[in-house]
């Protein structure tokens, strides 16, 4: 990885760490040998498969802003004015197009929150071969796993990763909770700039242990 975060890795308390006074990239150091020892690599992250799957969460937009409403048409016209009051508040304050990221305004396990998701696509994966990369499937999802893996342990966000649960790809979701998200879109563009990065960094590191 390029960046790996310092003391959040210590405690293993389970309530997110926002950012410290030095701002997001206070939380980061270049890893050198720390990634595969002192248990930073111990998985933290949740299926999204499975989330789907009992229906634990629900999206009250979608990453262009349209709304949903539980128990209506998926495709029909909803305007903000018949979003739950906290749900509404979220959209209002709190959603933004362009972030980095996709942002969503969503319903995880009965608490409102925000959802910040980075979408590894399969056009991504022929697009590493122009550079040497040749992943399989499985290998390619690894990496997006190990890298879901690292992001959760740092930032301590309930992350959600997800196995061919978009039409193009796989997905890391960030589940960002409404205490939290004066600092969400900020979060969201750090991210945004780094995880695709540790992404490839990641894929790298896979294609070398596979050359021996």
């Amino acid at each position: 990885m390029n960046y790996i975060a310092m003391e959040v890795f210590c405690e293993w308390k389970d309530q997110p760490i926002l950012h410290d006074e030095d701002g997001w990239d206070g939380m980061y150091k270049t890893y050198g040998e720390m990634w595969e020892g002192e248990g930073y690599m111990i998985d933290r992250t949740k299926s999204l498969n499975e989330v789907y799957k009992n229906e634990e969460l629900f999206y009250y937009c979608n990453a262009c802003g349209d709304i949903n409403i539980p128990g209506t048409d998926p495709w029909g016209f909803h305007d903000v004015d018949e979003l739950p009051r906290s749900a509404r508040e979220l959209y209002e304050n709190y959603w933004m197009e362009g972030a980095g990221l996709c942002m969503y305004v969503v319903e995880y396990k009965c608490e409102k929150a925000m959802a910040v998701t980075a979408l590894f696509d399969y056009g991504y994966r022929e697009d590493l071969l122009t550079e040497g990369i040749s992943l399989t499937d499985e290998e390619f999802f690894s990496a997006v796993k190990n890298v879901a893996i690292m992001y959760r342990n740092a930032f301590r966000y309930e992350t959600l990763v997800g196995e061919n649960t978009d039409l193009d790809g796989h997905e890391i979701v960030f589940i960002v909770p409404a205490s939290a998200c004066d600092t969400v879109r900020d979060f969201t563009g750090f991210v945004g700039d780094r995880i695709y990065k540790d992404f490839e960094t990641e894929c790298r590191k896979i294609m070398k242990e596979k050359e021996g």
